[in-house]
C-alpha cells in the first residue's frame, strides 16, 4: 500500500551483481508510481514506461502506469558493495604497555600469545556516514607480510 492508501505491487530481486524491480498497478488509479530504494544503482535495462531519475546515493524509478492495465514493468540495475577506507588505525598491547598507543605506528601489530605483555589487538575506525541503510560487518583485508623474521635453532 503507498502513501495515499491505494495498492501497489513492487517486486525486487537482486541476484550477484544485478538488482532487478518490477512494479505494476493491479487497480489501474495511479498515472505514475515512484520507487525509492535504499540502494545506489547503475541502470542496465528497463521496459520504455520506468525511468531511473536518481542512481545515487539512492536509487528512485518513476514508472508511467497509465493505460498499462495492470501490466509490469520492470527495470535492472547494476549494483556495487561499497569500499571504505580506513580514517584512523592503531593497535595496543596488555600487561604493562597497556597504557601506551601506537596510532602513529607505521604497521598494525596482531600478536595471540602466552604471557602478559605479549598480546596485540589492531583496531580500524571506518567513517558509515555516507552508507545509506545497512552497515554489514563483513570484511576483506589484503595482508601484506612485509617482515618476517624468525629465530631457528642452527644445527652445525
Amino acid at each position: 500500500m503507498d502513501r495515499t492508501g491505494a495498492w501497489r505491487d513492487i517486486v525486487t530481486r537482486q541476484s550477484g551483481g544485478t538488482l532487478t524491480v518490477a512494479e505494476s498497478d493491479p487497480t489501474h488509479s495511479a498515472s505514475t508510481i515512484t520507487v525509492q530504494l535504499v540502494h545506489g544503482g547503475t541502470p542496465v535495462s528497463a521496459d520504455s514506461r520506468v525511468t531511473a531519475t536518481q542512481s545515487s546515493p539512492t536509487l528512485t524509478l518513476t514508472v508511467d502506469v497509465s493505460g498499462a492495465a495492470g501490466a509490469t514493468c520492470e527495470a535492472a540495475f547494476a549494483v556495487t558493495s561499497a569500499t571504505l577506507t580506513a580514517r584512523a588505525d592503531g593497535y595496543v598491547r596488555d600487561g604493562s604497555y597497556a597504557g601506551t598507543g601506537y596510532g602513529t605506528a607505521a604497521t598494525l601489530v596482531v600478536k595471540n600469545a602466552t604471557g602478559t605483555g605479549y598480546n596485540r589487538q589492531a583496531c580500524l575506525t571506518f567513517d558509515t556516514s555516507a552508507v545509506i541503510g545497512t552497515v554489514t560487518a563483513t570484511a576483506t583485508s589484503t595482508q601484506i607480510l612485509a617482515d618476517l623474521r624468525c629465530d631457528l635453532p642452527r644445527h652445525r
